[in-house]
């Protein structure tokens, strides 16, 4: 794969020819020497990162699924966590592989450098697993565009200083989302620190990735999208935004996504959905996720690799063991559970 580069722009002329000599030649020296100090610009915030992955040879020439992959940019400190799983075998022996990194890095000017840990595992069919612990660097550049901050780059991923993967990414800043509490009682533990904060009937807070939202009995609220996708979160729930997604640990939620263009992933401790345009609802406990869904398709997927599509109407369960049987359901009925327990 042949990685981006991206050329700094050179320093701009001198154009103040009105200045007279001596201070023409001062402006000139400090135009020179001031790139190479490269003054930290500031670009906190949360990014969605799109990420392209590929092996370094044949046998590892597969195509590989962003689960998650998140960019926090704090005080200046960009840290990265990301984990691509196969998105088929890639041999008859194999049953699916998982790459996990995180690392961490720092600005010089626009320039963000990152380095960490990673590690490539496949798992068998015959159960006999295989681990390799690498390390990896990524590299990208950062520039404002409509008030958005874009980044593009390369990273590889090293073993004994031999490429296993290498790829690209680019990513844009998160739009921003809110937590409304229609009734009953929420709290959210935010990633920033601190312990959980109590909720007002009424009053929308704006929520990021890592944040933990948790609701009680007898409880409704909305978790609000800018771009007019709702996921309507029921009682007895605890969940966390994901980039790109929700880690859904516990409860049951409404997702109305009717204009969504970039990816959204609903992580459970049992399943894994993709949304692509859909209004469905999830109901999760320890052993079990339930999906039904209303309107559009949606990709549903278990723990160990195995996938299906669900169209309007349908519904499936998986549990620990894997997907079981997609089958119809009434929707005015499920529609009513679900009111009955909070929808508002």
């Amino acid at each position: 794969m042949t990685n981006l580069l991206i050329q700094n722009a050179q320093p701009h002329q001198d154009v103040f020819h009105t200045i007279p000599t001596a201070m023409n030649r001062i402006f000139t020296f400090l135009t020179l020497i001031l790139p190479l100090f490269a003054f930290p610009q500031n670009h906190n915030g949360n990014f969605q990162l799109q990420m392209t992955l590929k092996g370094t040879n044949v046998k590892q020439t597969v195509n590989y699924k962003t689960i998650e992959s998140t960019l926090i940019i704090e005080n200046n400190i960009p840290t990265i966590s990301f984990e691509f799983r196969a998105s088929e075998p890639k041999t008859a022996e194999t049953a699916y592989s998982i790459i996990k990194g995180i690392g961490t890095g720092a600005f010089t000017g626009n320039h963000m450098t990152i380095k960490g840990s990673a590690t490539f595992k496949t798992y068998q069919k015959d159960n006999v697993d295989m681990q390799v612990n690498a390390v990896f660097s990524l590299e990208g550049d950062i520039e404002k565009l409509n008030s958005l901050q874009n980044i593009s780059g390369t990273f590889n991923i090293m073993n004994n200083e031999t490429t296993l993967f290498n790829g690209s990414f680019s990513a844009v800043s998160e739009k921003g989302r809110t937590f409304k509490l229609l009734c009953g009682k929420a709290r959210i533990k935010f990633a920033t620190g601190g312990e959980f904060v109590t909720q007002k009937v009424g009053e929308e807070v704006g929520i990021s990735v890592n944040d933990k939202v948790c609701t009680d009995e007898n409880t409704s609220g909305e978790i609000i999208f800018q771009d007019g996708s709702v996921i309507k979160v029921n009682s007895n729930s605890i969940l966390s935004l994901l980039n790109g997604g929700l880690q859904f640990q516990l409860g049951e939620a409404w997702f109305n996504f009717p204009n969504q263009v970039s990816e959204f992933h609903v992580v459970t401790p049992t399943a894994i959905c993709e949304v692509l345009g859909t209004d469905f609802i999830v109901k999760v406990n320890k052993e079990s996720t339930l999906v039904h869904l209303f309107k559009g398709r949606l990709s549903v997927s278990d723990k160990i690799g195995k996938k299906v599509i669900l169209e309007a109407g349908q519904a499936i369960k998986a549990t620990m063991v894997g997907l079981g049987t997609v089958v119809g359901f009434d929707e005015n009925e499920v529609s009513k559970e679900f009111s009955g327990h909070g929808k508002g």
